[in-house]
């Protein structure tokens, strides 16, 4: 092997890792939604080869916030022990304010290819589900939910 074969073969391996190394420089300190946003920004670029490569990354980066978004608007759970999605929760809330007070959107981990407005419509989804499950006792609602901790709502 000649030393320029191996230029040639490593130019393409070295490119990948200079991607890489911008990507990684801008995402320091980030996480959750913010760091979602910060990898999709690579998305735009002109260059196939680098838009092919964040797109690969983006499935991997976006896997754990869709499976918590999955939790979120099917059951209702919020199990976000980092803080890393963009619904959060208040458990020193009484469940008579449950509606008002309990769940709310922290903006700075909105990734950008949700918005704001779907963040708010997700949010909303949740709640719902959520309000079902413990103030109204409607397990007809939740097919596989049984009665057990539910509390009263005055307003049902």
């Amino acid at each position: 092997m000649t030393l320029r074969r191996l230029k040639v073969w490593s130019r393409e391996p070295m490119k990948r890792l200079r991607i890489l190394a911008e990507i990684v420089d801008s995402v320091k300190g980030l996480k959750g939604g913010a760091l979602a946003s910060a990898v999709h920004a690579f998305t735009m670029s002109g260059d196939p080869h680098v838009r092919n490569l964040v797109e690969r990354i983006m499935e991997q980066v976006a896997a754990p916030l869709y499976e918590q978004m999955r939790r979120w608007l099917i059951h209702g759970e919020l199990t976000d022990d980092y803080g890393e999605f963009f619904v959060s929760s208040d458990e020193t809330v009484p469940a008579d304010r449950l509606w008002f007070d309990k769940y709310t959107l922290d903006f700075t981990m909105i990734p950008d290819f949700i918005g704001p407005e779907l963040a708010a419509k997700v949010l909303l989804v949740g709640k719902s589900i959520n309000f079902m499950k413990y103030c109204c006792k409607h397990p007809k609602a939740l097919p596989g939910l049984g009665m057990k901790n539910y509390i009263t709502c005055p307003l049902c």
